[in-house]
């Protein structure tokens, strides 16, 4: 008996191994969306997919993406504001990006 649990794309059914690597795809959320491979190309295909789908606009330089009414001042924003309004006066008010702090540092 095999104890190890056979994994396969979620998009095709390859059968992901050293050979045929694949990559989990993590929504907006942070929630798992699947394992996709990535030589057959879903991965790629997928997430441009899932992107384009969340997507609201682009703000000063961000990207604000939506999931289930909440939206995301970037991708796997850790919090969530419940209006675009919301999350464009956030970003108003964020002087320094997290490089520029560290540059200041």
């Amino acid at each position: 008996m095999n104890k190890y649990r056979i994994v396969s794309c979620d998009k095709c059914g390859t059968q992901i191994s050293v050979k045929y690597p694949a990559r989990t795809l993590i929504d907006v959320d942070s929630s798992v969306v699947g394992v996709y491979c990535v030589l057959g190309g879903c991965f790629e295909e997928i997430s441009c997919n899932l992107i384009n789908k969340r997507f609201v606009q682009h703000y000063k330089n961000k990207t604000i993406y939506q999931k289930n009414n909440m939206f995301f001042p970037y991708w796997r924003s850790p919090y969530y504001y419940n209006s675009l309004q919301e999350c464009k006066d956030d970003l108003d008010t964020i002087n320094f990006s997290a490089s520029e702090v560290e540059e200041l540092g």
